[in-house]
């Protein structure tokens, strides 16, 4: 069994990590300082106070870029930030974009499968999917659904019916 499972929405400027133990959801900015070109600074919150105010040898960077990720390692070692050793032997169900590919798809999969979380299993799922799941629409025998869902840098425009995607 389980130690618990998470639901993991990367967002182009904010992650948001629902916890089904507790029945929360809690953000983090997804931005990372780096200072002298390699050496991590901060991360998360702390590291987008800093955004357009840091000094020249600090940059702030955003790891994710339309809702793909752009920048692996640093997007590796944000979620390695987050996902702390006591969330290890949990389920992680990680929440794409409906139209990247089966690659950026496994890329959102090793993310978190090679993290410090140790994650028991992935599960990888369509964003349209999970945010239906999320607000508790019944998506099996529903015969249509239209989500929208507006991020920071994409909107995203969803037709679900017979419990899958069809637009």
């Amino acid at each position: 069994m389980f130690g618990n499972i998470y639901g993991l929405d990367l967002g182009t400027y904010e992650i948001k990590v629902y916890d089904k133990k507790k029945n929360a959801i809690w953000r983090e900015k997804n931005t990372i300082a780096i200072a002298n070109e390699d050496e991590i600074f901060s991360v998360g919150d702390e590291a987008y106070e800093m955004f357009e105010k840091a000094p020249d040898n600090i940059e702030v960077v955003f790891p994710m870029k339309e809702g793909v990720i752009s920048h692996f390692y640093d997007m590796q070692y944000l979620l390695n930030n987050l996902l702390k050793k006591e969330r290890h032997g949990s389920k992680y169900i990680v929440a794409v974009p409906t139209d990247v590919t089966e690659v950026e798809k496994k890329a959102f999969f090793d993310l978190v499968v090679h993290s410090t979380a140790k994650a028991k299993e992935v599960d990888v799922v369509e964003r349209a999917v999970a945010d239906a799941i999320g607000i508790g629409l019944d998506i099996q025998n529903s015969p249509g659904i239209f989500i929208a869902n507006f991020g920071g840098e994409t909107t995203e425009l969803s037709v679900l019916a017979s419990g899958g995607m069809v637009l």
